[in-house]
């Protein structure tokens, strides 16, 4: 039982280093024009599974980016 507490403590303590190193890489980010940015863990739990209707997903006002708009896109509200 030792071992195996000792072993769980060891990987959320690394966990925990990876997650500050992230934080701080990101964080530490900023670019030539003086761009920074700020970067924070969100512990907070989300609900998953949550669905939306096919009318409801065309209702969102999406702007996707012409490189990889799947993942780079901007969703701005409707006026």
């Amino acid at each position: 039982m030792l071992l195996f507490i000792n072993t769980i403590h060891q990987v959320f303590n690394n966990l925990h280093r990876c997650e500050t190193l992230v934080i701080n890489l990101i964080g530490a980010t900023s670019t030539n024009t003086g761009l920074t940015v700020k970067a924070n863990l969100d512990e907070k739990i989300y609900k998953t599974g949550i669905k939306i209707t096919e009318q409801e997903k065309q209702s969102l006002n999406i702007k996707r980016n012409d490189f990889h708009g799947r993942w780079n896109y901007r969703i701005s509200p409707n006026l």
